[in-house]
């Protein structure tokens, strides 16, 4: 129901590993405050390797490194990781879906 919403994108070809879920939006900063505030814990935990402090401190062996991760970059400025554990309940799983149709019906 969420796929349909026209503001987030799920990757199709991907097949869960039953420990992530996540959605790519343009609004992820503002969603995950939204989230938070309505007590959902969404985080989102990508960074690209251009970013990371080996790289950052050896920037002189990855002088080529930025015109080569555009995506990742757009990838990681969209990400966002949704709640989903094992004993997560059909409620909770309809509340956080319920919460983001909402955030984006006001937005």
């Amino acid at each position: 129901d969420l796929k349909n919403n026209g503001n987030i994108s799920m990757i199709d070809y991907s097949h869960g590993n039953g420990h992530l879920f996540f959605i790519l939006t343009d609004n992820r900063n503002e969603l995950l405050a939204f989230m938070r505030e309505n007590k959902i814990e969404v985080t989102f935990h990508y960074l690209p390797l251009e970013k990371s402090s080996f790289v950052t401190n050896n920037k002189h062996l990855f002088n080529h490194i930025e015109e080569d991760t555009i995506n990742s970059n757009l990838i990681s400025e969209r990400l966002l990781r949704l709640p989903v554990f094992y004993s997560m309940e059909d409620y909770e799983c309809n509340y956080v879906t319920t919460k983001i149709k909402e955030f984006y019906a006001k937005n």
